[in-house]
């Protein structure tokens, strides 16, 4: 067909799509709206999906010279019954990667490597390099403390909701009824900046119990895919060909609530209407986009704290060795005020690299990212350069390339306590539902979050979904 014809036909349907009442118009095409457009697929909703970037959104991954960069999510630290039957649907078993747990450590200007596998090994090595005081190591209340970090992940993963039992305290005023002021802040403050966005101070118990018991629990695995978090995000795009589910590449600028459903306008000045509506996104961009909310609601969605976040992917011509067989390395703020964290993957059990190199991921701390977020991508560069030849002295040589990635939005850990949304309240706006990182972090939350905003779409619908 000729390039005119095809522009004509593709013209021709996009105005007839524009003229469909739609069941379900969902804004965001993250993996929580994968999610739900999947979850209506199912009941053969007719659902139309808008995503303004890259589907897959914070979940998505791209190619560099071979080498596999996540957008956002690197690790599934939580598999947990929702993210196990999406990979099993969609035939991703066989693409998950597990991660070792064992994660090293920069303290007193040495590098350090603890075994997160059982409580009896990592309270060895954390005393074997002086990370704990050596009389932790005899002390029942540590492994008390681990053992309610494993019982905090299985409730978690059983119901996300089940963490609010546990935010009525910090991390730190529960930390240091095991460990001293020392071990919190070597130890498992840049765990909490790392995983969570936040200092101990800022974050709630049960999100940090939640992550370390990630660690600490046996029956929990820790998985990346071969290809990247974008394998799932792009396994969930495929599942919906031929469906029930149309997907646009285009940004929602405006959402209307008119008598029989919603209006959304299209950066264009197209609009479409839908029965209902799904937003996937950060809440700031709801508040953006449909301007009559109610103030009370606006107040909640106002709590809500997005740093903005920088990640570094250096290239290098070989792996790290010093990292061992780590995939995980913490840096404490003493050690650096510019790095907080290092996620490295190499040849040796994955396929992430090409052959006999390695890729180093790094977080920058948000107080750090916040001042740099807006300055030259070279500037970024040279500071994370000089700052890794610091630390690794002669790594620099190794580096073939520098790849930055700005997130506006990084849900912080203080929010999953006080945001207190429930998707199944909805919104005050009948109709229109939630879903996604904004309700909670972990795939595993976020594909359920999905699920459950199209549940309540159908049941709005009388679909029996």
């Amino acid at each position: 067909m000729p390039a005119d014809d095809r522009r004509k036909a593709k013209g021709s349907k996009e105005r007839a799509e524009m003229k469909e009442f739609w069941d379900v118009a969902i804004i965001g095409g993250g993996v929580g709206g994968l999610s739900a457009a999947r979850k209506c697929a199912k009941a053969g909703l007719k659902t139309i999906l808008f995503e303004a970037d890259r589907i897959g959104g914070r979940a998505g991954s791209v190619n560099r010279k071979k080498y596999i960069i996540d957008m956002g999510a690197v690790y599934i630290m939580i598999p947990g019954k929702h993210f196990m039957n999406a990979t099993k649907e969609l035939g991703l078993e066989d693409r998950r990667i597990e991660v070792n747990k064992k994660i090293t450590y920069r303290a007193q200007g040495e590098w350090h490597e603890l075994d997160f596998s059982s409580y009896l090994a990592l309270i060895k090595s954390m005393s074997r390099f002086r990370l704990i005081p050596l009389r932790t190591k005899a002390d029942p209340r540590v492994v008390k403390f681990l053992l309610n970090c494993v019982r905090v992940i299985r409730e978690f993963k059983e119901d996300y909701r089940s963490i609010r039992k546990y935010e009525d305290k910090s991390a730190k005023e529960v930390l240091l009824n095991y460990f001293d002021e020392k071990t919190c802040e070597t130890v498992f403050e840049p765990l909490a900046e790392t995983f969570l966005f936040s200092r101990l101070e800022e974050t709630s118990a049960g999100a940090f119990m939640g992550a370390i018991g990630c660690f600490m629990d046996q029956a929990n695995k820790i998985y990346y895919f071969k290809k990247g978090t974008g394998e799932l995000a792009d396994a969930m795009e495929k599942d919906l060909k031929g469906s029930t589910v149309k997907i646009r590449r285009e940004k929602i600028t405006k959402v209307s609530r008119k008598e029989d459903g919603f209006e959304l306008a299209a950066a264009d000045g197209k609009t479409i209407r839908s029965k209902t509506a799904i937003c996937a996104i950060p809440l700031p961009y709801l508040s953006q986009i449909y301007p009559g909310l109610p103030e009370e609601y606006l107040k909640k969605i106002n709590k809500i704290q997005y740093p903005s976040i920088i990640s570094v992917f250096c290239g290098l011509k070989e792996p790290v060795k010093t990292f061992g067989e780590s995939h995980i390395v913490c840096i404490p703020e003493e050690e650096s005020e510019s790095i907080r964290f290092i996620s490295e993957n190499t040849n040796k059990s994955d396929k992430l690299v090409p052959d006999g190199k390695g890729l180093l991921h790094i977080f920058i701390p948000p107080s750090k990212s916040k001042t740099l977020f807006k300055r030259p991508g070279k500037e970024i560069s040279r500071m994370v350069k000089k700052e890794l030849e610091r630390l690794l002295p002669g790594i620099g040589k190794t580096i073939e390339f520098v790849e930055i990635i700005r997130w506006k939005h990084g849900l912080r850990a203080p929010t999953l306590g006080s945001l207190r949304l429930e998707i199944e309240e909805g919104t005050p706006v009948k109709g229109l539902f939630i879903c996604g990182d904004s309700i909670m972090l972990g795939l595993d939350a976020v594909i359920n979050s999905g699920e459950t905003a199209a549940e309540l779409a159908g049941k709005e619908l009388k679909a029996g979904l």
